[in-house]
């Protein structure tokens, strides 16, 4: 177990994206240990190594579903249902991850390359992905505001309570 708490943000960074496939909305891997363990290495020179393991990490990837109560089946994980293709370890996961921030910033439904969220990523994507988070955080803030009812207060208010984790600059505090 890795989180206690549920985060109030989080990202997969980018450049990870690439050889580790985990839940947009909790961070959970995806797939067989086995999977993950080839994208990581999958250059050629770690084939020796991954048929030398292989056959522990079969036992490990059971004793890890057993542990977690998961089935090979539901090591799968499910994709967005708007079709952008994210990733998550479960409906559950994919379901509160759109309620969160994710029916805002979904690409699957836009089909225009000029789209303002497409350029939007585009832009992140090649200059600070930290701006995806950023997205993330200004979305959830929106739904949350309009669930509250909306208007100068509430979202005055939700500010307020997200700033309550931000502190003094680390020369001050």
């Amino acid at each position: 177990l890795v989180f206690t708490d549920e985060p109030l943000f989080v990202m997969q960074h980018t450049g990870n994206r690439r050889v580790v496939a985990a839940c947009a909305n909790c961070c959970a891997f995806i797939g067989s240990l086995r999977g993950q363990m080839e994208a990581i290495f999958s250059e050629s020179r770690f084939a020796p190594l991954l048929a030398e393991v292989g056959d522990m990490i079969c036992g490990w990837e059971a004793s890890l579903l057993v542990a977690g109560g998961a089935s090979a089946s539901t090591a799968a994980g499910v994709l967005c249902a708007h079709g952008c293709g994210e990733q998550y370890c479960s409906e559950a996961c994919r379901d509160a991850h759109y309620r969160h921030s994710h029916n805002l910033l979904c690409a699957g439904p836009i089909d225009r390359e000029d789209h303002p969220l497409i350029q939007f990523k585009y832009h992140a994507l090649e200059h600070a992905d930290t701006l995806l988070l950023a997205a993330q955080v200004c979305a959830h803030l929106v739904n949350r505001a309009k669930a509250a009812g909306g208007g100068v207060e509430v979202t005055r208010n939700l500010m307020r309570e997200l700033l309550f984790f931000c502190h003094a600059p680390f020369r001050d505090a």
